[in-house]
């Protein structure tokens, strides 16, 4: 009787310990999920939340135009498809972005600034008063203006 009773309390508490599974989870919801409704749709879309997302792709064009740049990737033995940018501080001409990577650590390789008007890139890690000029693919400026231009 007793073994019985110690039975029914453990399947009692391993019942309890389940998760439902019917939970919809929103934090794996990202931004390219967003679908916008048709024009007869009753939902609006704000129009934020588009110039977010139309602006997120132009930063894709961005890290591109960065990762085929002759950066010194090769100090930190990175592959340039792993860097990612963040930006610090964006204003009508230039954009300053810090390169980073996914580590347990900080991550930080270094920091550039793209002059918007000019085309120009720079390396600025070492001296931000005598930043490095960069070369990079001319494509993905042309990819990066377009979308820019779009906004």
């Amino acid at each position: 009787m007793k073994n019985l009773f110690i039975l029914f309390v453990m399947v009692s508490l391993y019942s309890c310990k389940q998760e439902n599974t019917n939970k919809r989870s929103y934090e794996a919801v990202s931004k390219n999920d967003i679908v916008i409704p048709q024009k007869d749709s009753l939902h609006k879309v704000s129009t934020a939340v588009i110039q977010e997302i139309a602006q997120e792709n132009c930063y894709d064009y961005l890290t591109e135009l960065v990762r085929s740049s002759d950066f010194p990737f090769s100090e930190w033995k990175i592959e340039r498809n792993k860097v990612n940018l963040l930006i610090d501080n964006q204003e009508a001409d230039s954009i300053s972005c810090r390169l980073f990577y996914d580590t347990e650590g900080s991550g930080t390789i270094g920091w550039i600034k793209y002059n918007t008007k000019d085309g120009i890139l720079m390396n600025t890690s070492a001296n931000l008063e005598n930043p490095v000029t960069l070369q990079y693919d001319s494509k993905w400026k042309a990819l990066f203006d377009q979308c820019s231009s779009k906004k």
